[in-house]
């Protein structure tokens, strides 16, 4: 499945290596975002690896559920303007759930 990884408003993105999980449904990779640098972009697959590992997720961090980039919940990141954020756990799409 291939498609235009398009990302949020607002969101300054100078390079991508976003792929398409066939495990999960969802996006992984990463970018390199102009306000944040390298940013890991997780799919369902990677963030149940981290949790199941008891790593901490990457902060900054996106997700990619539908083709558009958001910054994954409970994620700090720094906007245009130079101001801190943090996207809480309400803030954004869930990731779908495991294809069986």
């Amino acid at each position: 499945m291939s498609r235009e990884i398009l990302p949020q408003p607002g969101m300054e993105i100078i390079e991508m290596d976003v792929r398409y999980c066939d495990v999960c449904g969802n996006h992984s990779g990463w970018v390199i975002e102009d306000h944040n640098g390298g940013v890991e972009v997780s799919c369902r697959c990677d963030l149940d690896y981290y949790l199941k590992e008891g790593k901490p997720l990457p902060n900054p961090g996106m997700i990619c559920p539908d083709g558009t980039l958001w910054w994954r919940p409970i994620s700090d990141h720094k906007a245009a303007d130079g101001r801190s954020w943090h996207t809480p756990y309400f803030g954004g799409p869930g990731l779908h759930p495991h294809k069986k």
